[in-house]
């Protein structure tokens, strides 16, 4: 029986919702970066996976599942399909589920080549049953979305990966982080029936910094 693949994770990056080819990258690959919430946001999450031990799961078997934790509290939960009051979900952002990916982010450093035969766009949050042969590397992108609603300026999200069928090597970046901004927007509304005793009603309205 031919040796499992012990894959590592060797960069990642944010992208701006779009195509998987044409997405624009948020920032620079394998950097935390802030995104601007003021509205719901759809992006990807883009990694990238090398065999540096020459194994072979020629069968199919790995499964890769992205998951998060809020602001550093709760543990990693899977992604969910639908927001579920944390501000995050799975979505489309452009991507077509199961199709195939290029190569986006910088080059492995094994002896063998990129593969670009795997269906590894994924708009649920499972890259499921791919093939990793050799000392190959392949790309795996994630639609996300964060909802307005239900999170705040400065919150942040952590993610990783859950792996089964295979044993996941160490990752050679490190933490992957995404912090939410919001603008200061919208008017502070106060109504005073009396300043300083001059009888001046309101409303007044104070426009934020920012």
């Amino acid at each position: 029986m031919t040796a499992m693949c012990t894959p590592v994770e060797i960069h990642y990056g944010f992208f701006a919702s779009g195509t998987e080819a044409a997405a624009v990258i948020i920032g620079a690959e394998d950097n935390n970066q802030s995104i601007n919430v003021d509205s719901d946001v759809e992006f990807h999450l883009r990694m990238s996976l090398e065999e540096q031990s020459a194994g072979d799961d020629s069968s199919s078997m790995a499964d890769w599942t992205v998951v998060y934790e809020k602001n550093a509290t709760g543990g990693d939960a899977d992604v969910p399909t639908s927001d579920g009051g944390a501000g995050i979900s799975t979505a489309a952002a452009g991507l077509s589920n199961g199709g195939t990916t290029t190569e986006r982010l910088t080059s492995g450093t094994a002896a063998g080549a990129f593969m670009s035969t795997n269906v590894l766009q994924t708009t649920d949050g499972q890259a499921t049953d791919f093939i990793m042969t050799g000392t190959d590397w392949m790309e795996i992108v994630y639609g996300l979305k964060f909802y307005a609603a239900n999170v705040n300026d400065g919150d942040f999200f952590d993610f990783t990966y859950t792996v089964t069928n295979e044993t996941k090597g160490s990752d050679t970046h490190g933490q992957i982080r995404i912090t939410i901004s919001k603008s200061a927007g919208g008017q502070l509304h106060l109504h005073h029936q009396n300043l300083n005793g001059l009888g001046i009603g309101g409303p007044f309205y104070i426009n934020p910094i920012g």
